[in-house]
């Protein structure tokens, strides 16, 4: 009988640690989707290729404009990793203004543009309705 009960009590106290660690990842936090896991893992090198390629899909770059891009996101990025409580606006500032000597402020706009024009489509999709069980 005591068996079953520290088994049951382990059971309960497994499931409680499992669902914490599962609410604090699902849906959106403050607005934001939850990329714990996404931007922990990731290195500079990945993040700024990722990068890059947004850029890519919305304005036409050629491989030197890709270089360049490329080696401005990883020195971005590793600031950012050695440095906690950097001012996040001026690093926007920052790195704005270094894609905007690399491609021109046209095709900057243009691909402001389309990132609005994507954030309006992700932000209008229909949410999946929230079942519980009974």
């Amino acid at each position: 009988m005591k068996k079953l009960i520290l088994a049951t009590i382990a059971l309960v106290i497994s499931l409680g640690i499992n669902s914490q660690n599962q609410a604090q990842c699902t849906g959106h936090q403050q607005g934001k989707r939850c990329n714990i896991e996404r931007n922990s893992v990731q290195s500079p090198e990945v993040k700024a290729t990722m990068r890059v390629n947004k850029i890519a899909e919305a304005v036409e770059l050629t491989n030197d404009e890709r270089t360049k891009l490329f080696e401005l996101f990883v020195d971005h990025f590793n600031k950012v990793k050695n440095n906690e409580n950097v001012d996040r606006q001026s690093m926007r500032t920052e790195i704005s203004n270094g894609i905007v000597a690399i491609i021109g402020q046209e095709r900057y706009d243009k691909f402001r543009e389309q990132q609005k024009l994507n954030n309006q489509k992700n932000h209008n999709k229909p949410t999946k309705p929230i079942v519980m069980a009974k």
